[in-house]
């Protein structure tokens, strides 16, 4: 695994059709092939460090598709705001956005803790235009 789990990295876990489990370790994500328990890859460098702080699979990807090209997708978020969209079977990233703003070094909490981690991820499917 790319790294130790750290506290950040709690609850950022989504599951594929009971098929394959998608789980934040440091600031990498590891995909485990539940039947056999394998650790089919690790999905790691485009967070520069920032904790791994929510996962989820794409809804149109399929279990089957983890030996495709292109079809199994997953997006991650981070304790410093970024989103990444990965190609799952080459390990590679589709996408990023990135906070140019740098929402961590300028909102703080009640207690002057920086704030702006990716809490939730959720994918949106965007409509044909006629």
């Amino acid at each position: 695994l790319p790294a130790p789990s750290v506290k950040a990295n709690r609850g950022a876990a989504d599951v594929l059709e009971g098929q394959l489990f998608a789980f934040a370790v440091g600031s990498g994500v590891a995909v485990i092939e539940v039947h056999g328990s394998q650790l089919s890859t690790v999905l790691q460098g485009a967070h520069k460090g920032a904790a791994v702080t929510a996962v989820k699979w794409c809804p149109d990807c399929h279990s089957h598709d983890i030996k495709s090209s292109s079809h199994l997708r997953l997006a991650s978020g981070d304790s410093d705001g970024g989103v990444v969209v990965w190609n799952v079977p080459s390990s590679s990233v589709i996408a990023s956005l990135d906070d140019s703003f740098s929402v961590r070094d300028h909102v703080k909490d009640k207690r002057g803790d920086a704030v702006g981690a990716v809490q939730a991820l959720e994918w949106v499917k965007c409509q044909p235009q006629l």
